[in-house]
């Protein structure tokens, strides 16, 4: 998605880049998915699939960045996340282009000063939003990562189906 933005504060700025990577990245990731691999589920235990770890992630990111504005009413429901299923990207691609859109608007108007201050977050307490940013950036790559190893098994167990099937 990569925002044009201009950030008050480069550390906003910078935080933010990686943060959108990550996210760009799943999402892009949603978006080349077969439907099929979308849903599916690695066989371990709580394993997600792709459409719920990009479902998740954003609501995570909308939670966690626009709180640091105080633009964040709650209603998320973190449950619903784990639930979700899809048989396209429509979905994920139509929410991360908002939530971007959203965030770049909020997050550039950010100081440094303002960066480096105490607020109460809905989830993670009393921190600065610095903090908050970090959090978000780490989780966001945490779940790209799941997404691709997902990914990746889900391309291994057809290969492995492949040369299971009869005539194959």
């Amino acid at each position: 998605m990569a925002t044009e933005q201009a950030f008050a504060s480069p550390e906003v700025a910078g935080a933010w880049l990686h943060i959108e990577r990550s996210l760009d990245a799943i999402v892009q990731l949603v978006a080349e998915s077969d439907p099929a691999a979308l849903n599916w589920q690695p066989p371990a235990a709580d394993g997600n699939s792709i459409y719920v770890l990009a479902v998740h992630i954003l609501g995570a990111a909308g939670e966690g960045l626009l709180s640091l504005a105080g633009d964040f009413a709650g209603g998320r429901d973190r449950d619903a996340e784990f639930r979700a299923a899809g048989e396209s990207a429509e979905f994920v691609t139509e929410r991360w282009s908002a939530l971007a859109e959203q965030l770049g608007g909020l997050l550039s108007s950010i100081t440094t000063e303002q960066l480096n201050a105490q607020y109460d977050h809905p989830r993670y307490g009393s921190v600065t939003r610095l903090e908050a940013m970090l959090t978000v950036a780490d989780h966001a790559a945490l779940h790209l990562g799941h997404a691709e190893l997902t990914r990746d098994l889900w391309e291994q167990s057809q290969r492995d189906f492949s040369r299971q099937s009869p005539g194959a």
